[in-house]
């Protein structure tokens, strides 16, 4: 197996906090939801086989994809970024209408972009910090971003 998949499969199960404290809020607020079993690819070579079907499902089928921040925020004053950084083009055209939640490292709160204003969604190039590659991604700018507390 390759590095770069190995530190793929430790972010991928490190992912799991971020997605549970979503889904844990959403309960909380009374959605019916299901976090679906992630099955990790043993290899990258068939890592094709396994893309999910979306972090949270909601009772009515819409996707919710949640991004694990590796920083602290409250809300558009204190994001770390000039705009909300959502998912790849792939991810992007799996889910075409997905809601995306990103929440802080302290699992506190959290940047919700809703469909609604893919409008104004654009792709980008950036480094990720994971990873050290330069990659497209979708974004948006803040003021599509409703700010959250998920918990206290």
């Amino acid at each position: 197996m390759s590095t770069q998949h190995a530190r793929f499969q430790a972010r991928l199960e490190g992912s799991r906090p971020a997605v549970e404290a979503v889904a844990a809020w959403l309960r909380a607020k009374g959605y019916e939801l299901t976090v679906p079993e992630t099955i990790i690819a043993p290899s990258a070579e068939v890592a094709c086989f396994y893309v999910d079907d979306g972090d949270i499902i909601l009772a009515d089928g819409r996707v919710i994809e949640v991004k694990g921040v590796h920083k602290d925020f409250q809300g558009r004053g204190s994001w770390p970024f000039g705009e909300m950084f959502l998912g790849p083009p792939s991810q992007h055209e799996r889910f075409p209408d997905a809601i995306y939640i990103s929440i802080s490292r302290d699992l506190r709160y959290a940047g919700v972009v809703l469909p609604a204003t893919k409008a104004r969604w654009y792709r980008t190039t950036m480094r990720n910090s994971n990873t050290g590659n330069i990659e497209e991604r979708y974004a948006c700018p803040l003021d599509c971003v409703i700010w959250k507390r998920v918990r206290p």
